[in-house]
């Protein structure tokens, strides 16, 4: 069956790569820009060299792992995206108040932060009383680790 038109590996390898900076539009970060790269270098291995298939992965391979690394620093001076935490993690230097009393042994308190009710703990072991404000120091399983704001 004649073709007409020739599906070489360099309009694959182009063709991937538009299908990479189109994803790219459409995702949150820069994941996909090495993969567009490599797929053009993969594009232009092809079209000048025609050294096959296995050629062409290598370089695909190869340029992925290098642009992903030359690009990260880019990425992140760009986005200046910052550290995101998650779950109770998120809480580590928020203020709250304490909504029951901590005994600071054993006894948890609760304490309110941001319109949510935390189980928490004294982190150096003094007792705080209802109504006092707190800094959450850390996570400790389903407990926040909280002490009194420094004076």
């Amino acid at each position: 069956m004649n073709l007409p038109y020739s599906l070489d590996g360099h309009w694959i390898w182009a063709s991937v790569a538009v299908v990479f900076l189109i994803a790219e539009i459409f995702t949150g970060g820069t994941y996909m820009l090495p993969l567009a790269v490599a797929a053009a270098a993969a594009a232009i291995i092809s079209y000048f060299t025609g050294l096959g298939p296995v050629v062409e992965v290598l370089v695909f391979c190869s340029v992925t792992v290098i642009a992903y690394f030359a690009m990260r620093p880019f990425a992140a001076r760009v986005t200046n995206a910052p550290d995101v935490s998650f779950g109770a993690d998120r809480l580590i230097g928020m203020s709250g108040i304490v909504t029951k009393a901590i005994d600071g042994v054993n006894i948890s308190g609760m304490v309110k932060i941001g319109g949510e009710e935390w189980r928490a703990r004294s982190a150096d072991g003094t007792p705080i009383p209802e109504g006092s404000e707190v800094i959450v120091q850390s996570v400790d399983g389903a407990h926040l680790r909280v002490s009194s704001p420094p004076a």
